[in-house]
């Protein structure tokens, strides 16, 4: 099981809530490459955590008293997995302080773009080619001593190449959901009490969750381009669980003959609840157009919440 969490809010989500394309030099100028949190990001965050850590709780109790089945809406954490760039590492450390599970940073999870001066542009020809590497390693060690980094981030940085085209973004988007799976697979072989700690989280960004969330839901993912509108947009530290599910896998059998292509067709995603944000307070809840057209996101947003669906995976990706 995944739980999906956008990062808090950051100083470009206060500016404006925007980045795109339609706003003008004026928040272009204004717009961090890699911003911080707010303070009242930082209050989400917290109590993010806090919220998480009640759920584990519960898990925990209700396992005592009934060892028969896990209850997914009150899931046991086993990692964060989290994207480099600043909002969300610190919106990470926030969580794991109260959750205490390790955190690995993980390049293929930052947001849509990379890190970049300016406007966010879409397609090829860039207009612009600078380049911006990201935070160096010794950087983030210094900052951030416990989480574990993907070997990709090094002292030149981990991005250091120009913005990123929504096209090369959905192609990472489905490494991204192939490494999801993978992930949920070995879960799902573990025996005995080890199983009961299979739930992860994964901390993202508002464009590149919408895209992770396509990938497994949808049998074609549209061509993505910020015309479109966010299919799956999502508040700052609001909460999605995501249950990803191979009937070919049955808990506690030995699975090692087994084949786990990404073809698989008896593969299930079931989403318990999308865009859940009620552990926040009515004034600490932030929510950002993600997409410049996207007027109904808000809205769209407040409707998801709790919400449940599944879709078999064949022919998904």
């Amino acid at each position: 099981m995944w739980f999906f969490i956008r990062h808090a809010e950051s100083a470009n989500n206060a500016t404006n809530n925007n980045d795109s394309t339609d706003l003008g030099e004026k928040y272009s100028d204004e717009r961090v490459p890699d911003p911080t949190l707010t303070e009242l990001g930082r209050i989400q965050a917290e109590k993010t955590g806090l919220y998480l850590a009640s759920e584990s709780v519960k898990v925990w109790k209700q396992e005592r008293e009934d060892q028969k089945s896990m209850n997914l809406a009150s899931p046991t954490f086993k990692a964060i997995y989290c994207s480099p760039m600043q909002r969300s590492l610190e919106t990470a450390n926030e969580i794991q302080k109260i959750l205490s599970i390790p955190v690995f940073v993980n390049p293929d999870l930052c947001e849509v773009g990379g890190v970049f001066k300016g406007r966010r542009h879409v397609y090829s020809p860039r207009e612009s080619k600078e380049v911006c590497g990201g935070k160096k390693r010794s950087e983030i060690m210094e900052e951030f001593p416990n989480f574990q980094l993907d070997d990709r981030i090094t002292e030149k940085g981990w991005w250091g190449k120009p913005q990123e085209t929504f096209k090369e973004a959905s192609e990472r988007a489905q490494k991204v959901a192939e490494l999801l799976w993978e992930i949920s697979c070995e879960d799902l072989q573990k025996k005995g009490t080890e199983y009961q700690g299979n739930t992860n989280i994964l901390i993202s960004h508002g464009l590149f969750q919408d895209m992770i969330m396509k990938r497994l839901f949808m049998h074609r993912s549209p061509l993505p381009s910020l015309e479109e509108s966010a299919i799956f947009p999502c508040e700052n530290c609001a909460i999605s669980q995501i249950v990803l599910y191979d009937h070919n896998i049955r808990q506690y059998e030995d699975t090692s003959h087994k084949d786990y292509s990404q073809n698989n067709p008896r593969r299930v995603c079931i989403c318990i609840k999308w865009n859940s944000s009620h552990h926040l307070e009515d004034n600490e809840r932030t929510t950002t157009r993600i997409y410049p057209n996207s007027r109904r996101n808000h809205q769209n947003t407040k409707n998801c919440s709790n919400s449940s669906s599944s879709s078999n995976t064949n022919n998904h990706f």
